[in-house]
């Protein structure tokens, strides 16, 4: 680490307290955003018990922030040859890290574009029953930019006396990385680019529901509803081709791309159990099954039972015990192998430091980590990525609870 008040041919340990980063000096308190949005609702009656609905919805979203100088040595091993004419040690050195202050603060950019239309029939039969069909069809697209992001690629060709020049205009500038404001602005030019990525999702489905009264019983009206669904969802993300072969200073990120479909029919039903009879204002029945067949994953069948029981004015209980099924996500499923950023604090990190006793510190010991050992920075690097192979999750709850609303304490509700 150089000191800047001292001689640039100086280097000294790191300390942490005289040489972390402070990411604040050119970050924004607050990132700009602008956001546009359209909406529209219409209807109109084509019978007495007929009517046709639309909805209509679309956002504009622009937003960016500022980004500390981007640093090497985070995502690939910089080294510099004993040979290089930069080096002053006769040694080849491991560059582990280097902001690129000399290029000033990223900027990343966001466009996102929301899109969904709505349209459907609704109607009613008699006194008791209604129903309705409806279409939609939405899509979310984003656009992502980012400034001042190195070329790992060029960086090395900069450091590789055999391709760069130091003469004026050579297509491959020589770095000199050892010491804030070495860097000019040909190699700046040269090694710097800006990223750009897409990404979105989109769905269309179909829906059709009919509800009503069944018949009636001493407690009151057996209450029904019915219905379909088909959905075709699909997902994607696009990163730049700099992205996806590790060659951008930021974590790599793989394409992804899929889709699924699925049909499903429910039932309910709300039957009335008891109603004005001591200990109970009411008791209610709560019925319901849903069937789901996916393209990828075949189908499933779950259902759910529950009670509503009014004990009396002031207090209410509830009951219920279902079976659930949930599938995986589009990234889940196809997501590409990417990188990411884990903020932790490595314990080891100085324990010989650490008083005679600790625990940290015998463990540490015990595990091999040499004394002199210091986290570089709080973040380490992590590899996640989708699983084509994941199955759905299958659950199954209960759950009690109560609703309590004394009548001493007027709008107090306990639940």
């Amino acid at each position: 680490n150089q000191d800047p008040n001292g001689d640039p041919r100086s280097y000294e340990l790191y300390d942490p307290a005289k040489h972390n980063y402070n990411y604040n000096l050119l970050l924004n308190a607050v990132s700009p955003i602008k956001r546009v949005g359209l909406s529209g609702f219409g209807q109109f009656d084509l019978t007495e018990n007929t009517r046709l609905f639309t909805e209509l919805m679309a956002t504009n979203r622009q937003s960016n922030q500022r980004a500390s100088p981007n640093t090497l040595g985070v995502y690939r091993t910089i080294r510099i040859a004993a040979t290089n004419p930069t080096n002053p040690t006769g040694q080849n050195l491991t560059l582990e890290r280097r902001r690129l202050e000399e290029a000033g603060a990223r900027i990343t950019e966001q466009e996102v574009d929301t899109f969904r239309t709505v349209l459907g029939l609704e109607g009613q039969w008699g006194d008791n029953w209604a129903w309705n069909v409806a279409m939609n069809w939405g899509r979310n697209s984003a656009t992502d930019s980012s400034t001042n992001i190195a070329n790992l690629d060029r960086v090395e060709n900069t450091l590789n006396t055999s391709l760069c020049s130091n003469t004026p205009g050579a297509a491959i500038p020589c770095g000199n990385y050892l010491g804030y404001g070495n860097l000019t602005p040909e190699v700046l030019d040269y090694i710097l680019f800006t990223q750009r990525g897409s990404g979105g999702n989109s769905q269309q489905g179909f829906s059709g529901t009919i509800s009503g009264a069944l018949f009636d019983l001493p407690a009151g009206s057996v209450a029904f509803a019915s219905g379909v669904e088909f959905r075709k969802e699909r997902g994607w993300l696009y990163p730049d081709p700099l992205v996806v072969n590790g060659s951008a200073n930021i974590v790599r990120q793989d394409p992804i791309e899929g889709e699924y479909s699925a049909k499903e029919a429910f039932v309910e039903f709300a039957v009335p159990l008891l109603q004005d009879v001591p200990l109970v204002d009411y008791a209610t029945l709560n019925l319901a099954g849903r069937y789901s067949d996916y393209d990828l994953f075949g189908s499933d069948t779950n259902y759910k039972v529950g009670l509503d029981w009014q004990v009396a004015e002031p207090l209410k209980i509830r009951l219920n015990y279902a079976t659930a099924f949930r599938i995986p996500s589009i990234p889940e499923l196809f997501g590409g192998i990417g990188q990411g950023s884990l903020t932790t604090l490595d314990p080891c990190s100085n324990w010989s430091t650490l008083p005679a006793d600790s625990v940290i510190r015998a463990n540490c010991q015990a595990a091999g980590v040499p004394t002199n050992f210091r986290q570089l920075g709080n973040t380490i690097l992590t590899t996640t990525g989708g699983n084509p192979d994941l199955k759905p999750e299958d659950a199954r709850t209960f759950t009690a609870g109560f609703v309590w609303t004394p009548g001493f304490a007027p709008g107090l509700t306990l639940t």
